[in-house]
């Protein structure tokens, strides 16, 4: 029986033999699971299964301080990016098993191009799928309003992206003001599609109300703006109900989100110029309607202007000549008038005159004069005997006086 190790000599007879076996160093393609800079760089490397997306393997790494400089410098410049979690990487690797730390992975090299090849067949595998599912140019058919005043933006109220975009509106030089409602969001890192996701699903809710939504933040590097280039914040963009416009801050590539949306621009503030040059050409489209409008009228006028005067003419005169006949009219009916009361008042007038003498022939007073007498009780004429009794007074009235009596008998 061979004598005994210890653990400790395992190790390092075990690291030795991976230190002969890989002294050039091994290039290895794996994910960055986790990330943490400290002069010093600790990774957690990791590859999954591409069907299930389980992790299949895991290794811890370091870049010393020393290369982790170079190195950064190095895949900055090829990539305008930072090493992050999520990125896939090849690296050149050491393989070391330290005695009492354990198995890691010790980095003196990258590849940069690997990056960013990989990051360009995930993004083509997107655009592949969108355009599978026939939604890649939903959102790209919509046309902008005429008028743009109504804004849905999603962003971060902090970010300096976001800042800019309000700046530019507020100081338009024409004055225009704009209706505009933030919807936060957080636009960079691991969450950002779910945020960007659940912030689209607020504005779809509302979407009468808008005219359009604005993505906008700030520049940053490659790795911050990889949410743009997945599925579900792209598949939402592309089939969202109103234009959206994006100015998500990068010069140097176009995400598949400003591909599917009907308008991208490069800043925030180019997105707020293209606003407030729809509006100025919705102003000058609106004056030039109404410039059109107004020279049509004067034209029509001026071509017509002969025959409203001669209209005008045509109803003085037909005014003056209804006047006329109207009045002749009216003094024909008063001589008319005037002559049927003559008429009536003649042919009465027999009838007055005979009305007039039965009345002075009934009068009391011709009566009285003829014989006849009245009696009177209290003032009132007496016109029967029974109408009297023993001691009344009476009056008896005669053409030339009145006497009074007393009853004896009746």
């Amino acid at each position: 029986m061979q004598e005994p190790l210890s653990l400790k000599q395992l190790n390092m007879a075990v690291g030795a033999a991976v230190n002969r076996l890989f002294a050039d160093g091994a290039w290895v393609v794996a994910e960055i699971n986790s990330l943490q800079d400290r002069g010093h760089c600790y990774l957690e490397l990791i590859e999954k299964d591409p069907d299930t997306d389980t992790i299949t393997a895991k290794a811890s790494a370091t870049i010393w301080r020393n290369v982790y400089v170079a190195l950064r410098m190095k895949f900055f410049k090829a990539v305008s990016s930072q090493l992050s979690a999520g990125m896939k990487v090849l690296v050149l690797v050491r393989p070391t098993l330290h005695p009492q730390y354990g198995y890691s992975l010790n980095i003196i090299d990258i590849e940069p191009s690997f990056t960013m090849g990989d990051a360009a067949i995930r993004r083509a595998a997107v655009v592949k799928k969108l355009k599978e599912d026939g939604v890649y140019d939903l959102n790209r058919q919509l046309q902008t309003p005429l008028l743009i005043k109504r804004i849905a933006v999603i962003s971060t109220q902090s970010a300096a992206g976001y800042g800019d975009f309000m700046n530019q509106l507020a100081s338009n030089p024409y004055g225009y003001t704009y209706s505009i409602t933030l919807f936060e969001s957080t636009m960079q890192g691991e969450n950002a599609e779910q945020s960007i996701i659940s912030a689209l699903d607020e504005v779809a809710a509302a979407s009468e109300k808008f005219d359009v939504v604005v993505i906008v933040r700030g520049g940053g590097a490659v790795s911050d703006l990889s949410c743009y280039d997945r599925y579900g914040v792209a598949s939402c963009v592309a089939q969202f109900p109103i234009p959206v416009v994006t100015g998500i801050g990068h010069d140097r590539d176009v995400s598949v989100v400003d591909e599917v949306a009907c308008v991208h621009l490069k800043t925030p503030t180019a997105v707020a110029a293209f606003i407030i040059d729809s509006t100025l050409a919705a102003h000058q489209r609106l004056s030039n309607v109404l410039q059109q409008f107004s020279d049509a009228v004067t034209l029509y006028v001026k071509e017509h202007q002969q025959k409203l005067d001669a209209l005008a003419g045509s109803i003085a005169t037909s005014a003056a000549i209804c006047l006329e006949r109207q009045k002749n009219r009216v003094q024909l009916l008063s001589a008319d008038l005037a002559l049927s009361v003559q008429a009536y008042i003649a042919a009465h007038e027999h009838k007055l005159d005979i009305a007039w003498q039965i009345i002075e022939l009934t009068s009391p007073v011709n009566v009285l004069k003829k014989g006849y007498s009245m009696t009177l009780k209290n003032g009132t004429p007496v016109a029967s005997a029974t109408a009297l009794k023993p001691d009344d007074v009476i009056e008896t009235v005669f053409a030339d006086g009145t006497v009074k009596s007393v009853v004896e008998t009746c």
